[in-house]
């Protein structure tokens, strides 16, 4: 059965799914994956646990990318990024157990695992409640951030009903769905966790503050994506591979996984953002280099904040490349 066949479309054309069993199995594999994930716990031996949360992940993201081949590119998207997330926090709680962490009550599990988008579980397993003003500020400083990040999103959709289509539609709603869940939805649902006992906390965290890219991406930008690539990726290799060869690893882990969420989907660009995140990682590695030889980029002054919104944004046309505008973006305006 075709989902809306007729009448106006209440979800974009590039998420509608084709049909509600499509939906379904989607949903069944994801369930799949969660019971999965509780199942690694059972696994004592260090080295057969890690190895089965890494292979599972690979099983789980190729049976995903495989059932959700006939979808549009929207929905093929976000189901590569469920199936992304739910295997990762099979990882990064392996490598939580593995490192002796306290394990995690069965509704703490659960809320971590299914609720929460970041990476760290310590923060669930040790309870503390805190419903301070700090929490409710949180809480405020998020309803603010989805309140103009959707403003942001109705001004692209108003931009894009013109009949001249402007240029500015579609940043104006990257940045608009940016600020509204990165920011907004989230620090909402931190404050909620707080009030549960949770010590989480903004996953993004004033990036336009940052006076280096090492600073941008491992304090300000995305923390459960860094916490997921130290955890999963830097701290196990880093006896091995030194500090500086296992950031690179991890920047190269983060292309591969932006590949998955960005290219897959389209079935297009796969370079662009292995390219961009191979750049940062260079750059990350050259950036001490530098600011012992600048004073500008050392002492953080405005140029430092322009170094780093330069490499950020100058590149982004490789990660966010046309076919992801076209297939993933754009429909959204429409």
């Amino acid at each position: 059965m075709r989902v809306l066949d007729r009448g106006a479309p209440l979800i974009a054309p590039g998420y509608a799914p084709t049909s509600s069993a499509a939906l379904l199995s989607l949903g069944i594999l994801l369930g799949g994956l969660v019971a999965a994930v509780a199942l690694l716990a059972r696994v004592r031996n260090a080295r057969l646990a890690r190895a089965s949360a890494w292979g599972l992940a690979l099983a789980a993201i190729a049976a995903m990318d495989g059932l959700a081949a006939a979808q549009p590119a929207g929905l093929r998207m976000l189901a590569l990024c469920a199936a992304t997330l739910y295997a990762m926090k099979g990882i990064v709680l392996t490598e939580h157990r593995l490192r002796g962490g306290r394990a995690l009550s069965r509704s703490r599990w659960l809320g971590f695992t299914l609720l929460w988008p970041g990476m760290r579980p310590a923060e669930f397993a040790n309870a503390e409640i805190e419903a301070g003003e700090r929490t409710a500020r949180l809480a405020r400083r998020g309803a603010l951030q989805l309140g103009v990040g959707l403003l942001f999103v109705l001004g692209a959709r108003a931009l894009e009903g013109n009949a001249a289509r402007s240029p500015l539609a579609v940043p104006l709603l990257a940045c608009g769905l940016s600020l509204a869940v990165h920011f907004g939805l989230f620090n909402l649902l931190a404050a909620a966790w707080r009030t549960r006992g949770a010590m989480v906390g903004p996953l993004f965290r004033s990036p336009l503050a940052a006076t280096s890219l090492a600073t941008f991406w491992s304090r300000r930008w995305n923390l459960a994506f860094s916490e997921m690539i130290q955890l999963s990726v830097a701290r196990p290799l880093r006896q091995r591979l030194g500090a500086r060869g296992a950031a690179v690893v991890g920047f190269l882990v983060s292309g591969v996984l932006h590949v998955l969420a960005i290219s897959l989907p389209v079935q297009a660009g796969y370079g662009g953002p292995m390219l961009y995140f191979a750049l940062h990682g260079v750059l990350v590695q050259f950036e001490p280099w530098l600011a012992r030889r600048q004073r500008w980029l050392r002492e953080g002054r405005w140029l430092a904040h322009l170094w780093v919104l330069v490499w950020i944004a100058l590149p982004l046309p490789i990660l966010f490349h046309a076919p992801f505008v076209e297939g993933v973006l754009e429909p959204l305006l429409r």
